[in-house]
């Protein structure tokens, strides 16, 4: 499991900008992989994989 700072644990927000939105950008960039994801309304995120050749 990713160690995340305090601030990013509580500020959901940070942990986008500063983590997630750059690990997707370079997982979409360099596989053959199109990850997105969406928040659900209680805060969970859900992630969706699919084949760039599709």
């Amino acid at each position: 499991r990713f160690m995340l700072p305090a601030s990013q644990k509580n500020n959901i927000a940070e942990m986008k900008r500063t983590f997630l939105e750059p690990a997707l950008k370079k997982i979409n960039e360099k596989t053959p992989l199109k990850v997105t994801y969406t928040t659900e309304e209680d805060g969970r995120l859900l992630f969706n994989f699919l084949d760039k050749k599709q």
